[in-house]
């Protein structure tokens, strides 16, 4: 997780795709830094499931993610919906 360029806030490593780990380590930079106002991640399980976005939505951090099928992020749209 990285809030500004090349600055690792927290990590996690797990063998498993569960998503406790990633909550944990969003959970420790939210500690040390505050939350986020976007966090863009790719669309793996860990990502795409009910705790990860519930604690987002929680926070109030807008949600962007990568890959195929992915939501627009918010420097690809306007306040609109124009391109």
């Amino acid at each position: 997780m990285d809030r500004f360029p090349r600055k690792l806030l927290a990590w996690r490593i797990s063998n498993t795709p569960a998503a406790d780990f990633c909550v944990a380590a969003r959970n420790e930079a939210v500690h040390h830094c505050g939350p986020p106002e976007i966090m863009n991640a790719d669309r793996a399980s860990q990502f795409t499931s009910c705790a990860w976005v519930d604690r987002l939505k929680r926070a109030g951090t807008r949600i962007s993610m990568d890959g195929r099928g992915a939501v627009s992020t918010p420097s690809s749209s306007s306040a609109s919906g124009d391109p």
